[in-house]
């Protein structure tokens, strides 16, 4: 076998998987018709593993090492990773999911890790499904009344990698195997925080269902290593998510970002953070743009918006909400990303106000490098000033006329025109544009 190799298991008793190509292969299908594959030596797939039917049996010293391009099949009832398995996800995304076809014995249940701002050192998440009581761990609780009697799954940080964000989906059928705690709205993500004397936490979220769905956490931060189970909030704190977000929108004009969103209903959100980073930038952290104060608590919906003018061309960028508590906790929502372009056409655009008193605004377009001439005239033709004489890289440009000649005196009331004149090469050809726009002064 060789690292391109592609191995196909359709035996019908227990098999053996050794001394696969140096430990490496691209394609693994489980296609058994009976029997379990293990694991010998760890095992690293670069491109695909294909669960048909029949499990894939890992451990400690033997775990499937998913490469960054490796693309896992969803798994089944009938064919799942029993033991720990590790994914290599991806350096410097912004956000970054991926599922983990988990089980153990006959107990198949996926589970989904989402992380964001991952940094440029290798990130490697290695999952494990462990079909005992997670009571067994730890009967400290902290806003939670009991933890799953089945099942936990253990998570953890491998490599030298970071990320800022996070959060866990898990799958469950409560009614089936009895992880005995609530189910429906009742049910959350516990999470037992190693560092903290061994204490399960609340992450929040609320079942799909009351039979058989998934629950998402709340974003958490970043951390070593953990275990996660199902909760009961009954009777407990209930940290469902504080804000219900049904809107979060970015459109660019001009050079300005315009950030929009809106909530269906609040609880003690004390105020939002806006943030931005640059996704090109590799090194780029998040950075808080704007601060909006929250409604505290409301039923009512909610529109927000701000405008961020601090952007430059020709750069994507991601932005994200933060919602903040009374108490200070953090909940993150996923980022959303937009590219400024550059103009595509000279423009020279009305100014405003219009008429006037005193100032106006002028806004002006240049796609390209150009020679640039802004110049005012009075109805008889005689020049009054000029406001731009000079080249000019591509970029939405403002500039303010205060209704003074070349004197720096002030004029006198009317109509005036506002002209451009700009000259730039394009293809190798020399391409001009001339406007005049109409501006009235009002004393």
């Amino acid at each position: 076998l060789t690292n391109d190799s592609r191995l196909i298991f359709k035996g019908d008793g227990d098999q053996i998987l050794d001394d696969a190509g140096g430990n490496k292969l691209s394609h693994l299908v489980i296609q058994k018709s009976g029997g379990l594959l293990y694991l010998a030596d760890t095992l690293c797939i670069t491109d695909s593993v294909s669960l048909v039917s029949g499990n894939l049996i890992t451990a400690d010293t033997s775990v499937l090492l998913l490469a960054v391009a490796a693309e896992v099949s969803a798994g089944a009832i009938t064919s799942f990773i029993d033991g720990p398995v590790i994914k290599v996800f991806p350096v410097s995304a912004i956000a970054d999911s991926f599922l983990f076809p988990t089980g153990d014995q006959q107990d198949f249940r996926p589970l989904t890790v989402y992380m964001t701002d991952i940094s440029t050192d290798s990130l490697l998440i290695r999952v494990e499904q462990i079909n005992q009581s997670a009571a067994g761990l730890s009967t400290n609780r902290i806003n939670i009344d009991k933890v799953s009697e089945q099942r936990y799954w253990h998570i953890a940080k491998e490599g030298p990698g970071t990320f800022s964000t996070a959060r866990v989906t898990l799958t469950y059928d409560t009614v089936a195997t009895g992880d005995g705690v609530g189910v429906g709205k009742e049910l959350r993500v516990a999470y037992l925080d190693t560092t903290d004397v061994w204490t399960w936490h609340n992450l929040g979220g609320e079942g799909t269902k009351n039979d058989a769905g998934s629950i998402k956490s709340n974003m958490f931060s970043d951390f070593a290593s953990g275990y996660f189970t199902f909760g009961d909030a009954t009777g407990g704190a209930d940290i469902s998510l504080p804000v219900l977000l049904s809107l979060f929108d970015l459109a660019e004009k001009r050079g300005e970002v315009t950030v929009t969103w809106k909530s269906e209903s609040e609880i003690d959100n004390l105020y939002w953070l806006v943030q931005r980073k640059e996704e090109s930038d590799s090194t780029a952290q998040f950075e808080t743009i704007a601060r909006v104060e929250g409604r505290l608590t409301t039923s009512t919906a909610t529109d927000y918006s701000i405008i961020d003018n601090g952007v430059e061309l020709n750069r994507t960028y991601a932005y994200r909400l933060a919602d903040i508590s009374t108490s200070g906790r953090h909940h993150f929502h996923d980022p959303v990303l937009i590219t400024i372009g550059l103009p595509q056409t000279y423009q020279l655009h009305q100014n405003y106000p219009n008429p006037f008193n005193a100032s106006t605004t002028i806004a002006y377009d240049l796609p390209r490098h150009s020679e640039v001439h802004i110049e005012i005239y009075n109805i008889m033709g005689q020049k009054v000033a000029t406001l731009v004489n000079e080249k000019q890289k591509p970029g939405y440009y403002k500039l303010i006329w205060d209704s003074t000649n070349r004197q720096g005196n002030p004029v006198a009331s009317g109509m005036y025109f506002v002209t451009i004149k700009s000259e730039g090469a394009k293809d190798g050809k020399v391409e001009q544009y001339h406007k005049a726009q109409k501006i009235v002064l009002v004393k």
